[in-house]
């Protein structure tokens, strides 16, 4: 498998300068590079294919910690509130992965044309996120993308095809189950990712369940099982984490403690912090100092 990826972390590190987030002429794929070890990072991850291609990263996700190691594709079906560490990145051999961002709506319209069966729900303990070895297929798709890079006239005509493959083989993949029910309307995994979307764009309101089961048109006992079953969260626990995702990026980037506390919908700056330092393991301000030494 090394040997395989080899050729891939080449041509990507031709592409990438710097840590970070690097963005390509392929609308839907990206790169993300860090050439040291960190601590807690929180960040939201959209319905998404991301491979490590080198070094190592931990996930921290439903109550239990998975290494992501070279090889390793992490699939997510609907936008999840994640934390995660660095723990094997140099200067020499920096962490790299490429990120495909997915098309729900071209998900949905390929299981209706291509007539891909849908019939046997996710088992409910099933969550939104799976981590497997990435296979042969998708690897040749990651290759076949990267040249287009080296021939920007194709990628019109090309990429889109490309996208349209790495789609298909994630629909009719073991781990396509979770992706293919987010994706088929009225399927309760599809109302939960439109609860989802909701609290994504709402995150600062006061929401009440019974009003968030209402719009996307279940049960409050249903949508908070079957909420729970896809994130392992409640909606409230979720809309929690999106609120101390952004104060912390407030936080560290441009704004003080209390005022970061009341953009995101807390009242009680107390409360803020204690919901803080349980997540993120210090103080907003400690983490602060944290987060800005480990970007010098």
């Amino acid at each position: 498998m090394t040997a395989n990826l080899q050729p891939l972390i080449d041509q990507i590190r031709r592409y990438t300068s710097g840590d970070g987030t690097h963005l390509t002429p392929l609308k839907s794929m990206s790169f993300f590079t860090r050439s040291k070890p960190s601590t807690c990072d929180a960040n939201i991850y959209k319905p998404s294919l991301i491979v490590t291609l080198q070094g190592e990263k931990q996930l921290h996700i439903f109550g239990e910690t998975c290494v992501f190691k070279p090889g390793d594709c992490l699939i997510t079906a609907v936008d999840m509130p994640m934390l995660s560490n660095m723990v094997k990145a140099t200067k020499e051999e920096p962490y790299v992965c490429v990120i495909f961002e997915l098309d729900t709506d071209a998900a949905a319209d390929l299981i209706t044309e291509m007539d891909i069966p849908t019939a046997s729900p996710p088992d409910k303990t099933s969550p939104a996120v799976s981590i497997t070895s990435v296979s042969d297929d998708i690897l040749d798709i990651i290759k076949r993308s990267l040249s287009l890079l080296d021939n920007p006239r194709d990628i019109p005509v090309l990429y889109p095809m490309l996208e349209r493959e790495l789609i298909y083989r994630l629909l009719t993949s073991e781990q396509g189950s979770r992706l293919k029910h987010s994706c088929v309307l009225d399927s309760s995994s599809h109302k939960i990712s439109r609860a989802i979307k909701y609290l994504n764009q709402n995150y600062r309101e006061t929401i009440r369940v019974e009003e968030l089961a209402e719009l996307v048109n279940m049960s409050v006992s249903s949508m908070h099982s079957h909420f729970k079953a896809v994130t392992t969260l409640t909606p409230l626990q979720y809309q929690k984490q999106l609120r101390l995702q952004e104060a912390r990026r407030l936080i560290v980037r441009t704004s003080d403690v209390s005022s970061s506390a009341y953009q995101v919908g807390y009242e009680s700056a107390s409360q803020f912090s204690r919901d803080y330092s349980r997540l993120f393991g210090l103080p907003p301000s400690q983490d602060k100092m944290r987060q800005q030494q480990e970007y010098q």
